[in-house]
């Protein structure tokens, strides 16, 4: 039996999401240089975003 990969809050969703081709291409290139997969790199930059965005 499978188990799906916890998170350190003990859950994961999954979704899809759209990219143009062109920052596809920078996150691939980003996350190789940097050995990170990608949904690491954006769920970084998306809480990193919510957090500038949640100020007053």
């Amino acid at each position: 039996m499978t188990r799906k990969p916890r998170s350190p809050l003990g859950t994961v969703n999954k979704f899809n999401i759209s990219l143009s081709p062109e920052t596809f291409t920078k996150l691939e290139a980003y996350c190789a240089k940097n050995e990170r997969p990608r949904s690491w790199v954006i769920e970084k930059a998306l809480a990193a975003y919510m957090k500038k965005e949640a100020r007053p």
